[in-house]
C-alpha cells in the first residue's frame, strides 16, 4: 500500500524535533519528539511511501516506530491512504493537471474524499442547466464548467457592456449572441474529452438567475419533475443565492413568497411589478463586477455540494445574501410555509416538457375563488387590482 501526506498541506519545522503539517485550524497536526530518522520518514511521506518497504525494515526509523508515526498522522487526517484508479484519471484527459488543485482542495476539505479524484471525475457526468443572463449567471456557468461539470446555458439577447466581466463576455463579444458566447466560454473553461450529450436526459440541477425578484412560476415544471433547482437573484446592492430547492423536501420558491406576504401585505403587488416585462426591460443592471464574481462562485459551490452529495449545501432551504460594500454573507434559513402544498408532489413526469415552453402546473395551492384551475400559475401570488 502506498501512503503519502495529503497534497497541498504545508510542511514546516517548528524546531529540530517538531514538525507542523497543515495550516488550517482543525485540519493541521503537530508532531513533537521526532528523531532524525523520524524526520527522514516525514520527508519520504511527502513523496509517497510503500508500507511494505517500511515493514521490511528498508526505511528508517524501522517498522514499529514507523507504524506509530503513520498511525498518528492517519488519526490527525493528514495522511492519504487511498488513491483513485488510473481509469478515472484517464477520463479527465489533459484536464487532469488543471484540476489537480481542485482535487487537492476537496481532499483536504474532508478526509473521507480520499485523494478526491473520484469526486472531481464524477462531476463530468453531472449536468447543470443555467437559465438567465448577466455577470452572475456567466460567473456561475464558467466556475461550474471549470470544475468539470457538463453545463448548458439558456440566455436571450445579445452581449451588452453590462455583461462584460472577467468570468464572462469580453469587449470583443459586444453585439454577439449571448447564447453562443456563453456556450463557447463554457466549452473553453471545461476543456474535457468530448462526449455526446443525451438530449433526453434531465439536468441534475437547474439554476434560475433573475433580476430584482425570483419568479416562482419558473420553477413549476422543475418541481413537478423533481429536479433540484437553485434561485439566484441580483438586486440593487446585494445578490441572493438560494434557496436550493429539493422538491418535496423543504421550502420552495412559493413558500418564500408566502412568508414575505405574511410580513408585507403588499408583497404580491410589489412582486407583480418587479416581474413585469416592462420592469425587466427598463431596470438598470447593478451587478457590480466583484460582487457578481463572489455570488457566482458561491452559487457554484452550492451546486457542487448538491452534485457531490457528500454534504448538505448551505443554501438548502436557506438564502445566502451577499451585499456591498464588504461582500460578507448572511445565512437566512426558511421553513416550509404551512399554506403551501409543495411537499405533496404529483406523479413524476416524463422529460418531454422540461424547459420546452409549456410548463406542467402541479397543484401547489388551490385556485383562487372565481378562477378555474390553471387560470394562473399557482406558484405566483395573485396580483392586486390598482
Amino acid at each position: 500500500m502506498l501512503v503519502r501526506l495529503r497534497p497541498g498541506l504545508s510542511r514546516v519545522w517548528r524546531g529540530p524535533q517538531t514538525v507542523q503539517i497543515g495550516l488550517t485550524p482543525g485540519r493541521a497536526a503537530v508532531l513533537d519528539g521526532l528523531t532524525p530518522d523520524d524526520a527522514r520518514l516525514i520527508e519520504q511521506l511527502n513523496l509517497g511511501l510503500d508500507v511494505r518497504e517500511l515493514d521490511a525494515g528498508h526505511v528508517p526509523p524501522g517498522p514499529a516506530r514507523g507504524r506509530e508515526i503513520l498511525g498518528l498522522l492517519a488519526e490527525a487526517g493528514v495522511l492519504l491512504t487511498t488513491r483513485t484508479g488510473r481509469a478515472a484519471l484517464a477520463r479527465l484527459g489533459t484536464a487532469r493537471e488543471r484540476l489537480a488543485p481542485d482535487a487537492a482542495a476537496w481532499a483536504l476539505s474532508d478526509p473521507d474524499h480520499g485523494d478526491a479524484w473520484q469526486l472531481v471525475e464524477a462531476r463530468a457526468g453531472r449536468r447543470v442547466h443555467v437559465v438567465g443572463t448577466g455577470r452572475t449567471a456567466n460567473a456561475l456557468a464558467t466556475c461550474l464548467a471549470a470544475a468539470g461539470v457538463d453545463v448548458s446555458a439558456e440566455q436571450a439577447g445579445t452581449v451588452t457592456p453590462a455583461d462584460v466581466c472577467p468570468l464572462g463576455p469580453s469587449q470583443e463579444d459586444l453585439g454577439r449572441s449571448r447564447q453562443q458566447v456563453t456556450g463557447w466560454r463554457i466549452a473553453q473553461a471545461r476543456d474535457l474529452p468530448s462526449s455526446r450529450r443525451d438530449a433526453s436526459r434531465l439536468p441534475d440541477v437547474v439554476v434560475l438567475v433573475s433580476r430584482s425578484a425570483a419568479d416562482a412560476a419558473a420553477s413549476v415544471d422543475l418541481h413537478a419533475r423533481e429536479i433540484a433547482h437553485l434561485s439566484v437573484v441580483s438586486r440593487e446592492a446585494d445578490i441572493i443565492v438560494g434557496p436550493l430547492v429539493r422538491p418535496g423536501h423543504g421550502p420552495c420558491l412559493h413558500c418564500l413568497d408566502l412568508h414575505r406576504c405574511d410580513r408585507d401585505p403588499r408583497w404580491a403587488h410589489v412582486l407583480a411589478q418587479l416581474l413585469s416585462a416592462e420592469h425587466q426591460r427598463s431596470a438598470v443592471s447593478t451587478e457590480e463586477v466583484s460582487l457578481s464574481a463572489i455570488a457566482g462562485a458561491l452559487a457554484a459551490l452550492q451546486v457542487l455540494a448538491e452534485l457531490d452529495g457528500r454534504t448538505s449545501p448551505a443554501a438548502l432551504g436557506a438564502t445566502l445574501e451577499v451585499e456591498l460594500p464588504d461582500g460578507l454573507v448572511c445565512h437566512r434559513p426558511w421553513p416550509t410555509h404551512p399554506a403551501c402544498a409543495c411537499s405533496t408532489l404529483p406523479t413524476r413526469l416524463p422529460p418531454a416538457g422540461l424547459l420546452a415552453g409549456s410548463p406542467v402546473v402541479p397543484p401547489f395551492a388551490p385556485p383562487a375563488p372565481g378562477r378555474a384551475p390553471g387560470a394562473r400559475s399557482p406558484h405566483r401570488p395573485a396580483t392586486m387590482d390598482t
